[in-house]
């Protein structure tokens, strides 16, 4: 299972897998490999793909993707934690600034466990929205949480530091 890195400006991919298309019809083959699976090894699966769909660009996708992972009861808190981290960076690309707000902060309570990336994704999407106290509260809290992170000290420093 893969995750999203938010860099200071644009999200981009952490890794590729071999690409498949979700927007198809499943084969018979899909649908046998997904009936073979728990329900937690089908989100994990779905967020790995979902990953590879963003990496295209193809945030939509992607987001259905993680719907889908987000809404299934059995899947652990860390699972669904991951899930909302990504359906959050797709919803930043999607512009859709106010829903991956939602995502974050729900990825916050089940403890996502990059939490200087959480901060700086939600900062960039208060960024967005401008509402710019609470884009800079989350990257002073993006700072503490991974003083080294070189993204946090990028987007610290182009927030704070305008010339």
């Amino acid at each position: 299972m893969r995750w999203l890195v938010i860099p200071a400006v644009a999200a981009t991919m952490l890794a590729a897998a071999p690409p498949t298309d979700a927007s198809q019809p499943r084969t018979s083959d899909q649908a046998n490999l997904e009936r073979a699976l728990t329900p937690v090894e089908v989100a994990e699966w779905r967020i790995d793909r979902a990953v590879d769909h963003y990496g295209r660009g193809e945030f939509e996708t992607a987001d259905r993707l993680l719907d889908a992972v987000v809404e299934t009861p059995e899947v652990s808190d860390a699972v669904r934690a991951l899930a909302l981290f990504n359906r959050g960076a797709a919803r930043l690309q999607l512009e859709r600034y106010s829903e991956a707000i939602i995502d974050f902060d729900e990825a916050e309570t089940l403890a996502f466990p990059r939490p200087a990336q959480l901060h700086l994704a939600r900062g960039i999407a208060w960024e967005n929205l401008r509402i710019l106290d609470r884009a800079a509260k989350n990257y002073v809290d993006a700072l503490s949480a991974d003083p080294s992170d070189p993204a946090v000290r990028a987007k610290v420093r182009s927030f704070f530091y305008k010339p």
